[in-house]
């Protein structure tokens, strides 16, 4: 057995399934791992489930997180009777925020989110909503997001931290983060990796990255208190405000 397929196991092997109920009352499904008292929820993009961070969740445990992995309404272990359409991606936030509300319930005393994809767009709306929320991280950030304002959400965010990642190759999510980067209001980093991976394909491409983004948990963007973006050099394409239609980019409305 190769160390890459016990290493993969052996942070399968310390998920734990978690039954939720959003706000409405919609079922959710999600895996924990580790426990303690800094929360972490992870949110998956369009198309993806709870299980893409099975390897990130049992590392982020070993880093001493809290980590909870949820199946946004419409995914994996939290169903619906029909496909999900615009309205239910209005109410993911809502999904994100039963997440944090159980890993508080369950000893954390602080909450940070990562999205990947799309998913980053339902972390951002959820940390807008919940002023508690201590981080944001938003893997290869999307201008479209079924409905979701990503621009109105960063502005209600305040002046939270926001790490924004993405890789040079991946045209259309290293140009939303080089637009959202100048819009965010409180300590930032903007890290484009090298090569063409996204949302959570970001940690095998990028072998540092899951250190940095540890460290943006722990607050290693307290040593810029300026709140200046540590990446030079990247600009965003001139967009105005960025709404989403309910369609992904480079599909038709």
């Amino acid at each position: 057995m190769s160390l890459l397929w016990i290493a993969l196991w052996s942070s399968m092997a310390m998920a734990g399934p978690v039954r939720l109920t959003s706000s409405d009352g919609t079922a959710l499904g999600a895996s924990e791992y580790g426990s303690g008292a800094k929360g972490v929820v992870l949110v998956h993009g369009d198309g993806k489930s709870a299980a893409d961070w099975h390897a990130l969740g049992g590392r982020l445990a070993g880093n001493g997180f809290h980590v909870l992995a949820v199946d946004l309404r419409g995914t994996g272990g939290s169903p619906l009777p029909a496909p999900a359409v615009d309205a239910d991606w209005g109410n993911m936030p809502n999904d994100v925020l039963s997440a944090v509300t159980w890993l508080r319930s369950h000893g954390a005393t602080e909450v940070s989110l990562i999205g990947a994809d799309t998913g980053g767009s339902v972390a951002l709306a959820a940390g807008a909503a919940d002023p508690a929320i201590a981080s944001i991280t938003v893997l290869s950030p999307a201008v479209t997001a079924h409905g979701l304002k990503i621009t109105e959400s960063l502005a209600a965010y305040g002046k939270r931290p926001l790490l924004l990642v993405a890789g040079s190759g991946d045209t259309l999510a290293s140009k939303t983060a080089g637009l959202l980067e100048p819009r965010a209001l409180g300590p930032k980093d903007l890290r484009i990796s090298a090569g063409s991976s996204s949302g959570v394909s970001l940690f095998v491409a990028d072998p540092d990255l899951e250190a940095v983004v540890v460290g943006w948990m722990n607050g290693s963007w307290k040593a810029d208190a300026e709140g200046k973006s540590a990446t030079a050099g990247i600009k965003g394409p001139e967009l105005g405000t960025v709404d989403a239609k309910g369609s992904k980019l480079g599909e038709s409305p």
